[in-house]
């Protein structure tokens, strides 16, 4: 028997780090960990046996995120927004976003 993880257990722990280094509590506090492996845990249990696993990691992510919000944490955007992009440090806002998706509509 191998303590080797496998290529899914890989994935699904990279998921479970993303999560819990984006979501806070409302204090601001990070996620705790136990929490958001047990939800992540959860959710791949439930895709175990699907025959199409490509998408796996996707739909757990989104699905365990979605728990862990119901249960009052939230995406920390400081953390998240780091994806190497120069944005000039202005990053998109609730105005930007509406001019952002026009100019693109425009662009087509």
């Amino acid at each position: 028997m191998s303590t080797h993880p496998t290529a899914a257990e890989k994935r699904i722990g990279q998921v479970a780090e993303r999560l819990e280094d984006t979501l806070v509590d409302d204090a601001g506090r990070p996620a705790d960990k136990h929490i958001v492996e047990e939800a992540v845990a959860k959710r791949a249990a439930s895709f175990e046996d699907a025959p199409v696993q490509e998408f796996v990691p996707l739909l757990v992510e989104n699905q365990a995120g979605n728990d862990l919000r119901e249960r009052g944490l939230r995406r920390t955007w400081d953390d998240a927004d780091d994806d190497g992009g120069d944005d000039g440090g202005e990053g998109v806002t609730s105005e930007t976003a509406g001019q952002e998706s026009s100019d693109n509509q425009r662009a087509e």
